[in-house]
């Protein structure tokens, strides 16, 4: 049962008007958010809202309301293409977490969701000019702050080698080409998480360990 202090305050979505009720000073007791000017603001939130409910930001208020270069024989392409599906993309991210089969228009619908978000979501890919498979992938996402003045922050996820590739260097390729989009987009940090027994990996691509990851899986996925 909340108790009559808690039931005062509601979460809500963060709107426009929120940075002259300190929202930026708030983000201040976090890490470091230089002053932000009005129309950065502005422009930053309307970025935001642009991709609707795939960035949502909350905000509690008192009273309630609803609420891919060419090396050796591979090929590193800067993004996957969108027949890639059929050069077993699909079967190599089985190898690395739960990844159901995929149908075709499943996958056209996503990989079109992606692209048309450009630069901010991209997913690299190595493909074998011998045998014409992926053999190994990642991505990175680019999240729009207002932190560190309007910041960026790059996440690196599902990073995989083929298992009868590994040992060639492949993982640190596709890193080293995350990093550096991420880098290029204006990024002050790139982040991600990954298992005990592959920190050392990360560590050799010069990423270092930080604060603890969490998580919170739902039900219907």
């Amino acid at each position: 049962m909340e108790n009559s202090e808690e039931q005062k305050y509601g979460v809500r979505k963060l709107e426009i008007s929120d940075k002259s009720k300190g929202f930026i000073e708030l983000l201040q007791q976090l890490s470091v958010c230089d002053s932000v000017s009005d129309r950065d603001f502005e422009d930053r939130f309307r970025e935001l809202s642009a991709v609707g409910d795939d960035h949502v930001i909350g905000a509690v208020s008192y009273t309630h309301r609803d609420l891919y270069k060419r090396q050796a024989n591979y090929k590193v392409k800067g993004k996957g293409y969108i027949f890639d599906k059929s050069k077993g993309f699909i079967e190599l991210l089985q190898q690395l977490s739960v990844c159901d089969s995929v149908s075709d228009r499943d996958f056209e619908d996503r990989f079109r969701e992606l692209s048309a978000v450009g630069d901010d979501h991209v997913i690299g890919v190595i493909e074998d000019e011998a045998s014409g498979k992926i053999i190994a992938t990642g991505s990175v996402f680019i999240e729009k702050k207002f932190l560190r003045n309007c910041g960026k922050v790059g996440h690196i996820e599902d990073v995989v080698v083929d298992s009868s590739a590994r040992g060639k260097h492949l993982g640190k390729k596709i890193i080293s080409f995350l990093t550096e989009h991420a880098r290029s987009m204006g990024c002050y940090k790139v982040i991600l998480d990954c298992s005990l027994e592959n920190k050392a990996f990360y560590e050799k691509c010069g990423f270092y360990h930080k604060s603890l990851q969490m998580a919170m899986y739902f039900a219907h996925h």
